[in-house]
């Protein structure tokens, strides 16, 4: 089946829902019958409406993902899940923190309160 080139809602509507449940874009554009990647990205770039929806896809996407860190820790027993579940939360982590960076990402303190001193020193020759 080819892959559709033409837009629609029906298929912007998918995109979004896909997204918001936490799923990557990839996966959504591998299956069968789905628009590729790159069209996908034209899409956004080409439509205002759509690309209000897909941000806000994004941001429900970063969401759903905290809330899987939270299930993903619960459910590590021992120390063998243990360190399965920490490399799946580490992976949301960053992924969230990208895609919602002001709620989710490092904070970075950027104040400087201190003081820089200059000491010159000479040598003896």
């Amino acid at each position: 089946m080819a892959r559709p080139s033409s837009y629609s809602e029906e298929i912007a509507d998918r995109i979004c829902e896909w997204l918001a449940d936490g799923k990557s874009l990839k996966a959504f554009c591998d299956e069968t019958g789905n628009p590729s990647q790159s069209m996908v990205y034209r899409w956004v770039a080409a439509n205002a409406a759509f690309r209000e929806k897909y941000a806000r896809a994004r941001e429900d996407q970063a969401e759903t993902l905290a809330d899987e860190i939270v299930a993903i820790a619960d459910e590590a027993t021992d120390s063998d899940t243990a360190q399965v579940a920490r490399i799946k939360i580490d992976a949301r982590k960053w992924v969230a923190g990208k895609l919602a960076p002001k709620k989710y990402g490092d904070k970075l303190d950027l104040n400087h309160s201190g003081e820089v001193a200059v000491k010159r020193v000479v040598a003896d020759v």
